[in-house]
Parts: C-alpha cells; structure tokens; sequence
C-alpha cells in the first residue's frame, strides 16, 4: 500500500528535521545556527522575520521549552503546528468566503 498524502507530509518534516540536525551538536536536536538555517531555508515564505536574527533567537527561545539549548523534534513538531495553524488562520482571512482553502 502506498503512502498518504499525509503520511507523506509527516515523513517530510521527520527528514527536514534531521536534514538540519545532523549539522551541529547532537544529532537529533536543533540548535540555534541549525534552526535559523531550518528556517531561511525551508520557510522564508510563511514566517515574516525568517531573515531577521534577533527575531529567530527570539523564537528559539521560545520554542526551547526545557531550556536545554536545544531543540527537540517535540518542540519542533510544536513550532510546525504553530506555523500550520497561523498558515490556515491566514488562508481564511484571504478567502471572500472563508473556505479559500489551498488544493493540490
């Protein structure tokens, strides 16, 4: 049986995490460099400030949630729920009806 679409979607953000992760320190936690690269890489078009440092320290920070200077694939998972949640608040403030939701 072949994979879902999204199945397929969950197995992509496993391999970008571990894309960057592998980069720095611990192989299975991002810290700071591999975040922002993570980010000015992966997702210069959903997030306004992906260019502005001080506003990715901020994030860190703030996705760090157990203050080990690093960031697990939970805290990560946590951050991509974020983005998809604030992308389909988005969606829908574009839309006249409210349902302009995007189809592939």
């Amino acid at each position: 049986m072949s994979q879902t679409q999204l199945e397929a979607c969950i197995e992509t953000q496993i391999n970008v995490f571990h894309q960057y992760s592998v980069r720095h320190g611990h192989f299975d936690t991002l810290s700071a460099k591999e975040l922002e690269q993570l980010i000015q890489k992966q997702l210069p078009n959903f997030l306004k400030d992906s260019k502005n440092p001080k506003a990715i320290e901020k994030l860190f920070k703030e996705l760090d949630q157990d203050k080990d200077k690093q960031i697990s694939f939970g805290e990560y998972a946590a951050f991509l729920s974020r983005v998809a949640i604030a992308s389909h608040e988005h969606i829908h403030q574009e839309g006249d009806d409210g349902h302009a939701h995007h189809q592939h």
